[in-house]
This record gives structure tokens, C-alpha cells and sequence, in this order.
């Protein structure tokens, strides 16, 4: 923890330390440096000294690391005013990205996530033994993510076998588009369920980017010295945006169980730093003559962040809006055969005779 002589962490409202607990550290730091240095007398820290009586009309501020008492006494011609004397007016500039990438509840986005993936056709049911019965299968020219697994199906037709009557081949249609309505339906629920989990990565990317910039801040805030060559951060890491495009899957091959929230998400993560070499992102922050200017580098860089995860929220509702359309639309059916009247609606048997 880097904070300034004597104080504390500050308080920073709207983050939520339970779900975000570097990003609440970092914030609670970098406001505590804010506050310190737009107050310059009440410390000896940085400052910028003045001149009222410039020898050039551009005459530069003099920014020093610390207070100076010879120019201190000589208060009839030097102004002592706070490195940051621009953000005076607005000191929460510092916090607010941060504050805006905070407050997903994990719990309430895992217990979603949990009712989401609680699937029946599309996962394999156990015999005695603890087998998997059944196998993976869609109808001819479907191509699903989360195909048919549960043996329903043939143990349908098992009960058929010596059933042979007109009503035998009604009961066989309506199974056949009973089940491959309720297999889209539970695809649509894990395509939810997907994007429940890239969404909350983004946040979670994006915290995890402006905590580095923060803290990056408060170093600088801390060692900064106009006569060293100071701190120079780069940082790079997974353009947020590319999350929204990563391929996902909840079901591992032959698992009989969804993945639990925590999983997903972990791996979801590693797959997006795996793409970093081909949609890397650099974020600098240097340590310029003047410590305004470190502030202005900064507030760029945690705004395009901010910026960059709200394009990912809008860009991952139009996939899930499009893919969820698109799903709706496969699983409608015709219950006449060679009748062109189709319905979106859940398959009933009495429509088929």
C-alpha cells in the first residue's frame, strides 16, 4: 500500500470491496493521494510555487517534490498552490471509471448462472453404476452447441415397439419435435448463461486493468522527483472488447454437470490472455515534469478502459440478442407432415392426428 505521509485510505462509495478488493484498495489510495496533494498546506510534500511577477509572460510554474522554505518566506511573490490545481473542482475524476466498472454481485450473477445451466435433454442421465446412457445427437442438419444427450428419446421408442397403430407414428412426430423444441430451448438457456459469463469477465478485465493504473498512479504520486528520471509504466493486456468474440462452453467433453460460475469464468479469463499477442492493448503512464500531467495521462488511460468495457456490454447484447433469434427461429416446427404451417410454440400431442 502506497499512501501519502500521515493518512489513510480514503472511503470510496459504489465500490464494492467484497467483489473487487484490489480495485476498492486502489481507489481508497489513489483518493487519499488526490486529497493530500490538492491540499499543499497542510504537508510538505509536492507543490507548485508561483511567481507573480514572472520575468517571461510564459513563465512556468515551479513544481518542487517537497516545500521549500526559502521560497516560503518570499510568500509576497510566490503563490503556493496543489500540483493538481486542475481537478480542484472535480477530485472524484480519479475514482469515477473505477466506480463504473464495480458492483456486479458475483453472487447473484453464480445463482442465475446456476438455474441457467440446470438443463435436462441436453445433459446425459446416470444408470446404477454411475454410466452415461444415450449419446450425443441432434436431428439431421442441426448443429447446436449443446446437443440432445439425454436418452429420453430411445427409451420412447422402446415403449412403441409393439404399439402398432396410426396413433404409434403421431406419438414418434410429436416426441421428435417435442425434444428438439425443448433442446433449442435449453440451448437458449446456456447461450444466456455464456454471455453471463463473458460479461461479467469484462467487468472483471476491466477492473483488474485500472487497479494496475492506479496503483501505478500512487507510485508515481510517491516517488515522483523532477530531478530523477521517475517511474514509467507500461502496461499491456487483452483488449476488452475481443472478450465478447471468445469461444466459450459450459459442458466439458463427456462431463455430466455444467461447469460452476467460478470455472467458466476462470477459464474464459485464460483463453482471452492466450489471444493477447493478436489484440494486445498498451496503456503508458510516465512521470512528466509536471505531476498534472502524469494526472491527464492517467484519466485518458482509465477512461478508454471504461469506455472500451461499455462497447463490450453493448457489443455482447447484440450477439446474445442475434444468437437467441436465431435459435427461436430453428426450433419452430410443423406438426402436419408436409404442411408448410409452422408453429413456435411448445409441441402438444393432441396437434398431431
Amino acid at each position: 500500500m502506497v499512501l501519502p505521509p500521515g493518512r489513510s485510505a480514503a472511503h470510496v462509495p459504489d465500490i464494492d470491496a467484497h467483489n473487487d478488493p484490489e480495485l476498492a484498495a486502489a481507489a481508497g489510495e489513489v483518493a487519499a493521494w488526490v486529497e493530500y496533494l490538492l491540499h499543499p498546506h497542510t504537508h510538505d510534500g509536492p507543490r507548485v510555487y508561483r511567481d507573480r511577477m514572472p520575468d517571461h509572460p510564459d513563465g512556468r510554474d515551479a513544481e518542487m517534490p517537497r516545500r521549500m522554505p526559502n521560497l516560503d518566506e518570499q510568500s509576497h511573490r510566490y503563490d503556493t498552490v496543489s500540483v493538481l490545481e486542475d481537478f480542484a473542482a472535480d477530485p472524484t475524476a480519479f475514482i469515477r471509471s473505477a466506480q463504473a466498472v464495480s458492483g456486479v454481485t458475483d453472487a447473484a450473477i453464480d445463482a442465475a448462472y446456476a438455474k441457467l445451466t440446470q438443463a435436462c435433454f441436453i445433459l446425459p442421465d446416470l444408470d446404477s453404476a454411475g454410466g452415461q446412457r444415450g449419446s450425443a445427437t441432434n436431428p439431421p442438419g442441426v448443429h447446436l452447441s449443446y446437443p440432445e444427450l439425454h436418452p429420453a428419446r430411445f427409451d420412447w421408442a422402446q415403449m412403441r415397439k409393439s404399439w402398432v397403430a396410426p396413433e404409434s407414428n403421431y406419438a414418434h412426430e410429436f416426441e421428435g419435435d417435442f425434444i428438439a423444441f425443448q433442446v433449442y430451448t435449453e440451448n437458449c438457456l446456456f447461450v444466456v448463461a455464456e454471455h453471463l459469463v463473458k460479461y461479467r469477465a469484462i467487468f472483471r478485465k476491466a477492473a483488474e486493468d485500472i487497479t494496475a493504473l492506479m496503483k501505478a498512479l500512487t507510485e508515481i504520486f510517491a516517488r515522483t522527483s523532477p530531478y530523477s528520471g521517475g517511474l514509467t509504466f507500461d502496461l499491456r493486456s487483452v483488449i476488452i472488447t475481443t472478450i465478447v468474440g471468445i469461444a466459450t462452453t459450459l459442458i466439458s467433453g463427456g462431463a455430466t454437470v455444467a461447469k460452476v460460475f467460478g470455472v467458466a469464468l476462470t477459464e474464459l479469463l485464460g483463453e482471452a490472455t492466450k489471444t493477447a499477442q493478436d489484440s494486445e492493448k498498451k496503456l503508458l503512464l510516465e512521470n512528466h515534469l509536471h505531476l498534472r500531467d502524469v494526472a491527464y495521462q492517467y484519466l485518458d488511460g482509465v477512461g478508454r478502459i471504461e469506455q472500451e468495457a461499455a462497447e463490450a456490454v453493448r457489443n455482447l447484447y447484440n450477439e446474445l440478442r442475434i444468437t437467441l433469434d436465431r435459435l427461436r427461429e430453428d426450433r419452430k416446427y410443423s406438426d402436419k407432415p408436409l404442411s408448410d404451417v409452422t408453429r413456435a410454440t411448445v409441441p402438444h400431442i393432441r396437434d398431431y392426428h
